[in-house]
């Protein structure tokens, strides 16, 4: 048979390859299509929305979140602060215009200066960030710009959180306040903005780190108007904000009212410290004010009181007042006489009524004859004291003073804290400039705590303290504990303590005067006496350095006398005698402290003046 036609076969193949790849070619614009198609689909219609808010987006921002402050409680975990929500009138430099801002000025009651500053700064800010022009709306102006929002081009209403104090709370000395930080405290701290709020005293001040917690920030679009348009895709990571850390204080609010009660409208200072542990209880500062005005816009008639009235009721005058001791000084004139062997508890000094140095003299308030400590501390004996100083020396003064902590920090949870004066021969030579003169010339005013010797209230309550709890120096606190509530965890503040170097049979010897003082006749303190509680306690009268001014009134003291529980220290300003003013309101301190009912008031008779 013959073989076919090989031209025929050959021409079959060349037909066949052409429709092979054009069917290829056709499945390849297929698929093409509809990979177009499926991404067409996605963005159109399955990411339509987020892609829009890109499209009207004119600007994307980081916008902070500011979390709230931290909650802080008193001993018995009663809320003293807390938050409430507050609104702030912010506007948008980039789409903030002069129609806006006539309006705004017709529905608010803003300084027009305010505006005209915001409009100047648009070109410096950052066109699309939100500059604060009034903080704590109230609802009606709020209910106001609500309704005209859509005339008012690039303002917003922006919720924030305020601190809110609970009922009957001031304490400010305490829990300071929280004000918009001041452009030094931009510089120092870089990562605050312009218009953050920051504790600007007390607690708030010195714990603002941790009560203010972690910011954190979300990234959102603007549109032409300068309206939100909304948060941006998942893409972009936000970061929740961390919420401020809450403290715990010592402070036992019901002691604390009634010690501010009690010391009513008079100058002065009032601790209530732990001796076993150097927590404290209550701490009272006057004239004080609330600091729930510093949530708001400050009034003249505010502004005025609080900067420059003369009683100075910004000042906390437990930690910043300088006053000298007067008499309380000479529990540690005495515990150094009897530590360094320079007297025992039966040496005995001569009182005269009159002590001469060189040509000056310091009074008593009697001829007292051969004194013992014991009774010196009693009868509170100035002669005793000013001899027993001199014979120290001023190394040992000096020595004695720093041991108990004078001329020192105590290291109290507070900011701006003074240390007062404790003379040195150091401080001796600067002061006179090397002149010849002789150490002991100042001592024995330094004995009875006047000179040049100065401290705090603050200081005061440390030394008391120690004496009560026989020679354990504590730092002194206000935050017993912390707690991270983003981590549930709670943490107790560490606080540093010293021994002192002193034997125990001197605190007897001093326990025992410092009771005579409060219980036994003749004693300077016999209206402090507490019924049932064994009160140890010291009166003092501090000269004013002032020229013209009163005396000071102290009067430190603790108890029981057994196993002390509380140390108080009182100081009033320009009032005079220390047994007078003074001891009353410690004895009422304690009454209450001790739960113990008031008898019925009579006019105490007070042996000697002090």
């Amino acid at each position: 048979m013959a073989e076919k036609n090989p031209q025929i076969k050959a021409q079959s193949h060349v037909f066949v390859a052409p429709i092979e790849r054009a069917k290829v070619m056709k499945l390849i614009v297929i698929g093409v299509l509809l990979v177009f198609a499926g991404r067409l689909f996605q963005l159109q219609v399955l990411s339509g929305e987020k892609f829009k808010v890109y499209s009207e987006a004119q600007a994307i921002k980081k916008i902070r979140t500011i979390p709230p402050r931290g909650h802080i409680y008193d001993l018995n975990n009663k809320l003293l602060v807390h938050n409430q929500a507050s609104f702030n009138l912010n506007i948008i430099p980039a789409t903030f215009d002069s129609a806006s801002l006539k309006l705004l000025e017709r529905l608010t009651e803003i300084d027009t200066s305010l505006l005209n500053q915001a409009m100047r700064l648009k070109k410096k800010f950052e066109q699309y960030t939100p500059f604060t022009i009034l903080r704590d709306l109230d609802f009606p102006t709020i209910s106001l710009i609500r309704e005209f929002q859509q005339f008012l081009r690039g303002v917003t209403i922006e919720v924030v959180s305020k601190r809110l104090y609970s009922d009957s709370v001031r304490m400010p000395h305490i829990l300071g306040y929280t004000r918009v930080a001041s452009d030094a405290q931009l510089k120092q701290r870089p990562y605050l903005v312009k218009g953050d709020k920051v504790g600007q005293d007390g607690l708030e001040k010195y714990y603002d780190e941790i009560l203010r917690g972690v910011e954190g920030y979300e990234i959102v679009a603007f549109n032409r108007e300068g309206k939100r348009v909304d948060k941006i895709g998942e893409e972009f990571e936000n970061q929740e904000p961390m919420g401020g850390a809450n403290l715990y204080l010592t402070i036992d609010f019901d002691l604390q009212l009634y010690a501010e009660k009690i010391l009513g409208n008079r100058r002065g200072a009032i601790v209530g410290i732990d001796p076993r542990n150097g927590e404290i209880r209550f701490l009272v500062s006057k004239p004080d004010f609330d600091p729930d005005i510093f949530s708001g816009k400050l009034s003249q008639e505010q502004a005025d009181y609080l900067f420059r009235d003369e009683s100075h009721p910004m000042m906390n005058r437990v930690t910043q007042g300088i006053y000298p001791p007067g008499s309380t000084w000479k529990m540690l004139i005495g515990t150094a006489g009897l530590q360094e062997g320079i007297i025992s508890q039966s040496s005995t000094l001569l009182c005269a009524g009159i002590y001469h140095y060189g040509n000056r003299s310091i009074k008593c308030h009697g001829a007292h004859g051969n004194i013992n400590i014991f009774n010196a501390l009693q009868v509170s004996c100035n002669p005793f004291f000013a001899q027993l100083a001199t014979k120290l020396g001023i190394d040992l003064f000096s020595k004695w003073g720093y041991l108990f902590g004078f001329g020192l920090p105590t290291g109290i949870d507070l900011p701006s804290e003074k240390f007062g004066t404790l003379p040195s021969k150091e401080y001796l030579q600067k002061k006179f400039n090397n002149e010849n003169f002789s150490y002991n010339s100042f001592l024995p005013q330094y004995g009875i705590g006047q000179g040049e010797v100065s401290v705090t209230p603050m200081q005061m309550a440390v030394y008391t303290a120690t004496i009560a709890n026989r020679g354990t120096l504590f730092q002194p606190s206000l935050v017993r504990e912390i707690e991270h509530v983003a981590m549930k965890k709670r943490e107790k503040v560490p606080h540093k303590s010293t021994k002192l170097p002193i034997d125990d049979w001197v605190f007897d010897v001093i326990h025992r005067g410092m009771y005579k003082v409060v219980n036994e006749g003749g004693g300077t303190a016999t209206n402090a006496i507490v019924p049932g509680i064994k009160v140890c306690g010291k009166t003092g009268t501090a000269q004013n350095n002032q020229k013209g001014g009163r005396d000071h009134s102290w009067f430190v003291c603790f108890a029981p006398m057994e196993k002390p529980e509380i140390a108080i220290v009182v100081l009033v300003e320009n009032a005079g005698f220390g047994a007078t003013v003074a001891a009353p309101i410690a004895r009422d301190i304690l009454m209450k402290y001790f739960k113990i009912q008031p008898a019925i008031k009579k006019d105490s008779t007070i042996a000697t003046a002090e």
